[in-house]
């Protein structure tokens, strides 16, 4: 049950074609995201004087919506298969970028964060699944890995577009984040005319239903308590988008000074987190429950160290340690869920763990969101230790599982 992870005669050259283009697209998606959503809550705070409480509450409502409709989302793609669920998804998601041009009310962003949520929440299990259908057994973790890498260099890209072309506002980046959604769909829709393009793969359909998916689901207590402390990492991580940008836009009243800097850690989140791939490595090669643990650890030891100083150089090292907890956490999800479930039923799981661990996302900026309600301005740097002790809970699951199959 304590499945190991190695890392042993990988070969990228092996990927198929359709991968590659599928990787292409998790970066460009990736780079139109973090090129505008991680800066609303400047935005917000700054253009709309809205309290941290509503800064909170928008932040988390996406993750509360991909949790809701996560599981749904991985239903609906066993059922009706990737291609229409992935390409009808892009082009919702154009429209919800263009709807931020006319939105300027608090009702207007947090049904654009719903919707954003939802459509997330068909995106990531219909790609998975897609990785996991297209390549060998010996090349899965190869597969996920590279997701994974490309995904970071998409988080990294957009923040670094944003130090580039600083003279461009949120509304014009809103812009062509949509049209770049638009080429996405109109990609997905030639990729599946091509005639190399095994249709069996993207086409299969599942006749399952939504109980007898979570029963399956349910019934691996080992998948339930490694989610339940997959939570409580990504709650920790929901940070750096959410309390972060509060916490300088609080102490730096220099507008540009907040946005650059913030820029300067999600490009170390993403981009540098690829190079230290290695260290992420040496934890996979551990059984999948200690890589949660190490992992953990990480992301509580950096939320203490946060408020510590606001020179450049030592907050990207902090969103270094950020990015390398999460590629940890979401690469042992990712191996586990694809060892313990037959494809019939991949969707299924991939969604419950996107649903189930977006509970992380939605408690994350509403807990941080209060803090800065509540405390003065002068004890704002108490936030992070709060927080990181919030986030080791998520050791406890961990100790119940030795406990629960040990026993």
């Amino acid at each position: 049950m304590f499945n190991k992870i190695n890392l042993k005669n990988l070969n990228i050259i092996t990927l198929p074609l359709q991968v590659w283009i599928i990787y292409f697209l998790v970066f460009f998606l990736e780079v139109s995201y973090y090129f505008c959503i991680p800066y609303l809550p400047f935005y917000w705070l700054q253009e709309k004087n809205f309290s941290p409480i509503a800064v909170g509450i928008l932040m988390s409502f996406e993750f509360l919506s991909c949790m809701l409709f996560g599981f749904l989302g991985g239903i609906l793609l066993d059922k009706y298969g990737i291609k229409k669920v992935l390409c009808i998804s892009y082009f919702f998601l154009a429209f919800n970028y263009f709807a931020f041009l006319f939105t300027n009310r608090f009702l207007g962003f947090l049904i654009m964060r719903v919707f954003h949520g939802m459509l997330d929440s068909t995106q990531k299990p219909s790609i998975k699944k897609f990785l996991s259908a297209s390549v060998q057994k010996s090349e899965k973790q190869l597969a996920f890995g590279m997701r994974l890498i490309f995904k970071n260099l998409g988080m990294a890209c957009g923040p670094l577009m944003v130090l580039f072309f600083k003279n461009w506002n949120l509304k014009f980046r809103f812009t062509m984040a949509g049209f770049t959604c638009i080429l996405f769909g109109m990609a997905i829709l030639c990729f599946y005319q091509q005639k190399s393009v095994p249709t069996n793969i993207y086409q299969s359909k599942s006749e399952i239903n939504v109980i007898q998916s979570l029963r399956i689901v349910i019934k691996n207590k080992f998948f339930v308590y490694l989610l339940i402390s997959y939570i409580f990492i990504i709650m920790g991580h929901s940070n750096l988008k959410s309390a972060v940008p509060q916490y300088l836009g609080t102490i730096l009243k220099n507008k540009e000074e907040s946005h650059s800097l913030f820029s300067v850690m999600l490009f170390f989140n993403g981009m540098v987190t690829n190079l230290f791939l290695f260290v992420i490595s040496l934890f996979l090669k551990c059984k999948s429950i200690n890589a949660m643990f190490f992992s953990n650890m990480i992301i509580s030891v950096s939320l203490i160290l946060i408020p510590v100083s606001t020179n450049l150089v030592y907050l990207s090292v902090i969103a270094l340690l950020f990015g390398i907890s999460k590629s940890i956490a979401t690469l042992t999800v990712d191996i586990t869920i694809d060892s313990l479930s037959n494809f019939k039923f991949k969707g299924a799981f991939w969604g419950i763990a996107s649903s189930i661990g977006q509970f992380g996302n939605v408690i994350g900026p509403i807990i941080s969101g209060t803090l800065f309600s509540l405390l003065p301005s002068n004890c704002v740097v108490f936030t992070f230790p709060i927080l990181a002790i919030f986030s080791t809970a998520g050791l406890l699951p961990i100790l119940a599982i030795k406990e629960y199959y040990l026993s």
